[in-house]
């Protein structure tokens, strides 16, 4: 993870060492989906303490006490990660994904297939991030996939088996809060990621129908203001053009630029991050 600190005399230490006791191990719970996430957590712990990497073993071992404790840890949030800027919009479709599934009963409905893709997807996230094991990466990112297929019935719109009671119109289940598309440096080109990305929310909006689609284009600090607050328009108006040809209607959108503000990662003046050249999309309702 990005904010790991220097504690390696501390870490050789524990080398080997879980701090999962055995009566955690043992612990008994009332639902499928705990467990599985419970038992794919302990995996990922106990592997990341045989490889030596003690840091992110003590970040799957907080998500094991968490479940014992009776909390469901959510999926890794991007923002906390050093992530290669060519993975962020894959990265960020297959969580999108995720939280939509989730939100649609994933976990009551397929609770094996929804914890594996939870635990899979932080796997992902982690050796995306380290980036130097590209068989490691493969193997989650892989099996993500796998448990992902398996997910897609619940965003059919029309899948009866996992269609929501009648009596729950569309306006009153939960609408995703925000997508988020990421650019390469000084471009408003959508990649191929960003558009599978956008494909997905293009089907989600004629689930929810939101009375307006909110698009806010955002630039990092390497360029002046000026230039920096056209291209943020730029980025913005690639992604409603995109989404007006997947059959979105264009008045539904609102577009603005923000140039440099409201930047996702603090940084002075002229430097370039990856993480700031991006669009947001906010439904509502």
């Amino acid at each position: 993870m990005n904010i790991k600190p220097l504690l390696l005399a501390a870490t050789v230490a524990l080398a080997g060492c879980s701090h999962i006791t055995n009566q955690e191990r043992a612990h008994q719970f009332d639902n499928k989906f705990s467990k599985e996430l419970f038992d794919g957590y302990v995996y990922l712990a106990d592997w990341e303490n045989e490889q030596g990497d003690f840091i992110d073993a003590n970040m799957y071992e907080g998500k094991v006490k968490a479940l014992v404790a009776g909390q469901t840890p959510t999926p890794e949030v991007l923002d906390n990660w050093d992530l290669p800027v060519e993975n962020l919009n894959e990265l960020a479709q297959a969580r999108n994904f995720l939280t939509f599934a989730m939100a649609h009963g994933a976990a009551e409905k397929m609770p094996e297939a929804a914890a594996e893709a939870q635990w899979r997807f932080d796997c992902w996230v982690e050796q995306q991030e380290e980036n130097f094991q590209p068989e490691h990466i493969k193997s989650c990112k892989e099996a993500f996939k796998m448990a992902e297929a398996k997910l897609r019935p619940l965003l059919a719109v029309n899948a009866p088996k996992f269609e929501a009671p009648a009596k729950m119109p569309v306006s009153e289940r939960i609408m995703p809060n925000e997508f988020i598309v990421f650019f390469d440096f000084d471009t408003a080109n959508l990649g191929y990621a960003a558009t599978n990305l956008l494909n997905d929310m293009a089907e989600q909006v004629s689930t929810f129908n939101p009375s307006r689609i909110v698009l806010a284009g955002h630039a990092d600090r390497s360029g002046n203001e000026g230039y920096n607050m056209a291209l943020s328009v730029k980025r913005a108006n690639a992604v409603a053009n995109y989404l007006v040809s997947r059959g979105v209607p264009r008045n539904t959108f609102v577009v603005q630029g923000l140039g440099e503000d409201a930047p996702r990662v603090s940084t002075v003046d002229g430097v370039r991050h990856p993480e700031n050249r991006y669009v947001t999309i906010r439904f509502i309702k």
